[in-house]
């Protein structure tokens, strides 16, 4: 009787409703009490297994649960415990008083440490205490939040923010400022949580990082000064710091020109939000072929038509085919697409540069034995100290016109570009 009275107790405490009016048992407990019976499997996600049973099936078993005397042994169910800095230092395998010197952009410790604990920390949903009203100097403290829009299945390969934090260590270091860096789904149009951490935690501004949704850029802006870095929010009110997209552009198809190519298309994926930076990338090759002298083929651009949203194993599809129609180079808006168009490809018995010349943007570092993809290297970190100095810029003078501040990128040759094929003699530089 005791055994039964602890698997109805463990059952009564292990549940919730979903919208579906099942009730959902979680793995650890249910598993436990049923053995992991097959029987009571419907799915998983996010790696997590959940069990379902009939709403009537559960009331009947904790009605006979609310009589059962309480088993032994059964106290409470321990919750997760909230993340704190010792969580953080054992994550990273560095001092408790390192990780809160990091968090308190402390001038002793290095830019690349600060980055590398921010981004752990935001990861975990750490929180900044909130700053005292007044310092020892008697001035009020300075909390700079910095917002990255990055989907969480993403977040644990942001090296772009990564980078961006290390410019804002360096350049806030010189400053008695706190950053709290916090992450946000790009698709999550509800500023309410983001309201609530600038009151609690005393935001003097923000740096927002990555395209987010015009509604929280606007109550953001309207709420603290803000300035975005990659991305320009014409609409509001917000000084913006970001590459210089047509230089940028212009390199790559330069490239690809001169090594003889002249049917070049463009691509792109598809996102959760609006991304103006595809768009000026786009901008940028259509005005770089008309310079060129080249014809501008709408047919060989995929996915940046209104209502077109290929997966990327469809843009592969139409890849190929344009190939086959004799197109010897793309070029890719981002550097994730060309590496996973190339594996895509590569799979259809396409390689590049052989049969195929592709170009990236970013100048994202590739993984060891991965060949390098000929790219414009974007300094994230110094967009980060720029942006950095603009919102302190922004704080001091509030109604000051706005700016939008734009760093050169580099240009990397790369593997990903050769001759197309059966070309004798390249086309003079250009």
């Amino acid at each position: 009787m005791r055994k039964v009275g602890r698997i109805i107790h463990l059952y009564s405490f292990s549940f919730y409703e979903d919208k579906s009016g099942f009730i959902l048992i979680n793995k650890a407990v249910f598993g436990m009490l049923m053995g992991n019976s097959p029987l009571f499997l419907v799915g998983s996600k996010s790696d997590r297994l959940f069990y379902a049973l009939p709403l009537t099936f559960h009331c009947v078993i904790c009605c006979i649960g609310f009589f059962l005397p309480p088993p032994p042994r059964l106290l409470c169910f321990k919750t997760m415990a909230r993340v704190n800095q010792q969580i953080i230092a054992q994550r990273l395998n560095l001092s408790q008083t390192t990780v809160s010197r990091a968090l308190g952009n402390h001038p002793a410790i290095n830019a690349d440490t600060k980055a590398i604990v921010w981004n752990l920390a935001a990861q975990l949903g750490y929180q900044m205490p909130p700053p005292r009203s007044r310092m020892s100097s008697g001035k009020e403290p300075c909390v700079v939040g910095v917002l990255i829009a990055i989907p969480e299945r993403q977040r644990g390969h942001a090296e772009t923010s990564q980078e961006v934090l290390r410019g804002i260590a360096e350049r806030s270091s010189t400053d008695v400022v706190t950053l709290d860096v916090v992450y946000q789904e790009p698709s999550d149009d509800d500023p309410k949580a983001i309201q609530r951490r600038i009151r609690q935690s005393r935001w003097k501004g923000a740096i927002l990082v990555h395209p987010m949704t015009d509604e929280v850029v606007e109550i953001i802006s309207k709420t603290i000064p803000s300035v975005s870095v990659v991305e320009n929010y014409r609409r509001n009110y917000i000084d913006s710091v970001d590459v210089d997209q047509i230089d940028s552009v212009n390199f790559l198809v330069r490239a690809l020109y001169n090594k003889g190519h002249r049917k070049i298309g463009f691509l792109s994926w598809i996102y959760d939000v609006p991304t103006p930076w595809v768009h000026h990338r786009f901008g940028s090759y259509v005005e770089c072929l008309y310079l060129l002298g080249l014809e501008f083929d709408p047919n060989l651009v995929i996915n940046l038509r209104a209502g077109e949203h290929l997966t990327s194993f469809k843009v592969a599809d139409k890849v190929e085919k344009l190939i086959e129609d004799g197109t010897t180079a793309f070029v890719c808006a981002a550097d994730h697409q060309a590496y996973e168009i190339r594996d895509l490809l590569s799979e259809r018995g396409i390689e590049v540069p052989r049969d195929c010349s592709l170009t990236g943007f970013d100048g994202i570092a590739p993984a060891s034995g991965v060949r390098a993809m000929a790219t414009v290297r974007v300094p994230y970190d110094e967009i980060g100290r720029s942006a950095f100095h603009q919102l302190m810029r922004r704080i001091d003078h509030p109604l000051a016109p706005r700016r939008h501040v734009l760093v050169d990128g580099e240009f990397v040759e790369g593997t990903s570009i050769g001759s197309p094929k059966g070309s004798v003699v390249g086309a003079p530089n250009l």
